[in-house]
């Protein structure tokens, strides 16, 4: 079954003629998106909140299939969200929080924690509890709901960028195969699970942990995808890649 889902989602994929219809179930709420991967926009983006039965399942479809007639959308592909396997935890930053309240001090933790299977995909997240166990167990989740999909060139990236979260501003350099991943613990963590072998990283400003990691994979998800890059050039894939 496992092998069956890793197959299905390697095909998936949304286009202009065709975009990718992806649905999604929370602790709370049933969500739903009809997304062109190719030009990263959502077509329609539809929400049901405070109940998962039939009765939302269906409300949620009508409210789709009404966005979709109104952008001249009849036909889209499939996305079941399926899990992605190999996928690695790491935790980033763990920071004590302290809260004043008429009894006196309540203390919690807050964990930031990137997930990836060091093959393009890659996601943050921040839990917080009143225990560390707990806090990370919520940072994992939310991390696996928020995974990404990086663009990689021969173990490296194929363009300069840089991104800016807060006062963070982080710059991303490609390097030539050898050179390693050059960065910061915490920024180091984000492209090694990302996937990403040779690097130069460089971070202006604000040195926060959470804000530079933040910054560092709102740069790698920047990155262009190939086929979208030699359509707007005119090139042919063989080009890119050569």
């Amino acid at each position: 079954m496992a092998e069956k889902k890793k197959k299905f989602g390697k095909k998936v994929f949304g286009s202009k003629e065709r975009p990718r219809l992806c649905v999604y179930k929370s602790l709370r709420s049933l969500y739903a998106q009809v997304i062109d991967d190719v030009a990263r926009v959502t077509y329609v983006a539809a929400c049901v909140q405070g109940k998962k039965n039939l009765a939302a399942g269906k409300e949620l479809a009508e409210k789709i299939f009404d966005g979709m007639k109104n952008k001249g959308i009849d036909k889209v592909c499939f996305d079941r969200n399926a899990e992605i396997e190999n996928l690695e935890e790491r935790m980033v930053d763990l920071r004590r929080v302290t809260k004043v309240v008429k009894g006196g001090r309540t203390f919690s933790f807050a964990v930031l924690v990137v997930v990836g299977n060091r093959n393009g995909i890659v996601g943050l997240g921040y839990g917080k509890a009143k225990e560390i166990p707990e806090a990370i167990r919520k940072g994992v989740e939310e991390a696996k709901r928020r995974l990404c999909k990086i663009h990689l060139h021969r173990g490296s990236i194929a363009f300069e960028v840089q991104a800016k979260y807060c006062a963070s501003k982080v710059r991303l350099f490609p390097a030539a195969p050898g050179a390693g991943v050059i960065a910061g613990e915490n920024i180091r963590a984000v492209l090694e699970y990302a996937g990403v072998q040779d690097i130069f990283s460089k971070t202006y400003g604000s040195r926060n942990t959470v804000n530079s990691t933040k910054a560092a994979l709102k740069a790698l998800v920047s990155l262009p995808q190939p086929q979208t890059f030699c359509r707007e050039r005119e090139m042919q894939l063989d080009e890119f890649y050569n």
